[in-house]
């Protein structure tokens, strides 16, 4: 198959099985949204991601909260082409998820509600020695709590 984009955002009726089975048969996919797929995205489903889509650039799986920091993390050492990462208000993600995160080249990332992120992780994130931070272009911080003065001099500087 030569599908090279795929989005699913709000489908219902999509079991993690069937997501499983597809990204095994369609290898050549670089961008993939699968947003508010709550019920059928897990661990298992990112595993699959991982070993079966190499050169994926764009992943969006805001709103799926069956996602642990460790598949996310898996995720980073395995797709090391993505240049789109859409975490959107995901419970698990953490700050140690985001210094493995800022080893990907990303141009686009948004972490919108992930409440657990501190504002360590933007220094981490925008910091000129991690490889995020030498690349990106668009962050999204939404329902960020708080921001203080250590967070806002994290963005002042980032260059």
């Amino acid at each position: 198959p030569n599908l090279q984009c795929l989005k699913l955002p709000h489908s219902t009726g999509i079991t993690t099985q069937t997501l499983i089975d597809l990204f095994k048969q369609c290898p050549k996919l670089k961008v993939l949204d699968l947003r508010h797929q709550s019920n059928s995205m897990n661990d298992a489903v990112l595993s699959t991601i991982c070993s079966s889509l190499p050169y994926l650039r764009s992943l969006k799986i805001g709103w799926c909260g069956l996602i642990s920091e460790h598949s996310i993390s898996s995720l980073v050492y395995s797709c090391q082409y993505l240049s789109k990462l859409f975490l959107d208000e995901n419970p698990n993600i953490n700050d140690e998820t985001m210094v493995q995160v800022s080893t990907l080249s990303l141009q686009m990332l948004s972490l919108d509600f992930c409440l657990r992120i501190t504002e360590a992780s933007l220094a981490t994130l925008l910091s000129p020695n991690s490889n995020t931070g030498k690349s990106l272009a668009y962050l999204s911080i939404a329902g960020m709590n708080p921001i203080s003065s250590v967070g806002v001099q994290a963005i002042r500087n980032y260059n």
